[in-house]
């Protein structure tokens, strides 16, 4: 397992999201992004490296929107789909 772009910050806590179902079996979460919040563009630029590379680019929206519109733009830029 590649680690290269895990990386820990001393400036928020881990994002976290609990899970709370009630006697119907509805479930609600709570969402806390914590130092999901952190992760940026410039980060998404040091890892295009592995984007490259990869044949699926999977992304959840725990982290900001231009941060995922980002990632997106660079695997497009190397999948080859020009659309």
């Amino acid at each position: 397992m590649n680690l290269e772009h895990v990386s820990s910050t001393n400036e928020a806590a881990t994002g976290v999201a609990p899970i709370i179902v009630d006697k119907q079996g509805r479930n609600s979460i709570i969402v806390i992004l914590g130092a999901n919040l952190l992760l940026n563009g410039d980060d998404i630029e040091r890892a295009e490296d592995i984007i490259r590379q990869s044949k699926i680019v999977v992304c959840q929206l725990e982290i900001q929107e231009e941060t995922v519109k980002k990632t997106f733009e660079l695997a497009r830029k190397h999948s080859g789909i020009d659309n």
